[in-house]
């Protein structure tokens, strides 16, 4: 009976810092006087998790708020002085060591929560949209080794402020103390025997939500997302016969009815080549288009149909040309993400098969299995969808399946396996 006080201090918390009794934080923690405001929004999900370390921010910071709720409560709560800027990573965002002292934040937001809450909490409140970003240069990756952060900049809640602060305020004294006190957290929590049974459960699991691609976050810097059409008579993107044939011809100098044997056309449904293959390397934002030429121009509805006109293919290039130019734009580790297995097979007739293909239609995540069209199945997910960079319908279709890709991406990344927390 003499570990029974013991267990009961295990299960009680301590409703300051809401650790167990027996791992309470509240006398290690500084008192921090911080002359810049810190305002924390904070996801309701995410106030009462244990290893939330918003909260150890809001018990040392004398000058510090918090609004905890959802994206309407935190909306309409939601008021910021002048001067105000968004500690949030991203590619518009400032570094905050490197702005003029007068030019940096008089106000710091912080967003705690999953990087899945968290991201939306920024996109779906205008107020926070609409701030000027910053953000940090981590000399080290974070330490919160029990929540894992998806990137370098990613540090939790109580890192991130004591590095800005450090910045905004080089004199300030406490931010050691605090991380100290954070790091014992972290380090009595990573030696607790329950941790290591969870850690061999999850190396038990699968290593993707519903068979989505790994390679979508992995090799995010290897990712193409590529779509394309074929001739009239050929197969479409879904593997299935397309309009009906007339007699468009691809660059041959011949009728699709007698294709030359060493030159088979798009026409050919054993053989579909590409009439449009348009592509978009996501990390960096290159782009491949090519229109194959036609001797020929396609018929009027099928012109409708592919949303170009006729002096795109009369002015294209020859089947040769587009296989040289998308060999020296593809790399050996490029992963090719399509949306339909047929696209993959399109794909082979340009670089013999040498492409690794992710079929996104393929991925078994049940509010995507009602929809089978790209078209439908964005807007039923309420995903964005930027405007096509180029004319076309592959160049639009291209669009939905990159949005895709980077939803399927943030998914796993910030949701999917929900371990990966700012906060």
């Amino acid at each position: 009976m003499a570990s029974e006080p013991i267990e009961r201090a295990w299960r009680e918390r301590c409703y300051a810092c809401f650790r167990p009794r027996a791992e309470c934080l509240c006398d290690s923690l500084p008192r921090i006087e911080n002359r810049t405001p810190i305002l924390v929004l904070q996801h309701r999900r995410e106030s009462f998790h244990a290893f939330n370390t918003a909260r150890m921010v809001r018990h040392s910071l004398v000058n510090s708020q918090f609004l905890v709720g959802h994206i309407r409560g935190i909306a309409e709560q939601l008021r910021l002085e002048p001067g105000a800027a968004l500690l949030f990573p991203g590619e518009s965002a400032e570094v905050l060591a490197d702005m003029p002292v007068d030019q940096r934040p008089r106000q710091l937001v912080v967003v705690d929560g999953t990087w899945h809450q968290a991201k939306t909490l920024v996109r779906d409140i205008p107020a926070l949209a609409a701030l000027p970003r910053v953000r940090l240069r981590p000399a080290e990756p974070s330490r919160y080794r029990i929540r894992r952060e998806p990137h370098i900049e990613a540090l939790s809640t109580v890192e991130a402020v004591v590095d800005a602060l450090r910045t905004l305020e080089p004199e300030l004294r406490g931010g050691d103390e605090l991380l100290a006190a954070f790091r014992r957290m972290v380090d009595r929590q990573a030696d607790h025997p329950k941790l290591e049974s969870a850690r061999r459960s999850l190396n038990r699991q699968r290593q993707t939500i519903g068979n989505i691609p790994i390679a979508l976050v992995r090799r995010w810097a290897d990712i193409v997302v590529a779509c394309g059409e074929v001739a009239e008579g050929g197969r479409d993107a879904a593997g299935r016969p397309s309009l009906a044939r007339d007699a468009t011809s691809l660059e041959a100098g011949s009728s699709a009815s007698h294709p030359p044997a060493s030159q088979p056309l798009a026409s050919q449904p054993q053989a579909s080549q590409p009439l449009v293959w348009i592509a978009e390397r996501l990390a960096t934002g290159e782009r491949f288009v090519a229109v194959a030429h036609c001797h020929k121009p396609p018929a009027e509805r099928f012109l409708r149909h592919l949303e170009l006109p006729a002096a795109a293919f009369l002015a294209g290039e020859s089947l040769e040309e587009i296989r040289n130019r998308w060999r020296a734009f593809s790399r050996p580790s490029d992963y090719l993400v399509v949306f339909h297995p047929g696209m993959a097979k399109l794909a082979a007739t340009l670089d013999s098969g040498q492409s690794r293909p992710l079929i996104l239609k393929a991925v078994n995540v049940p509010t995507l299995k009602p929809h089978r069209e790209l078209e439908t199945l964005l807007p039923a997910l309420g995903i964005a969808v930027p405007e096509p960079w180029h004319p076309g319908r592959a160049a639009r279709r291209l669009v939905l399946t990159a949005a895709l890709a980077k939803q399927l991406h943030d998914w796993v990344s910030f949701h999917g396996e929900d371990t990966s927390s700012p906060g």
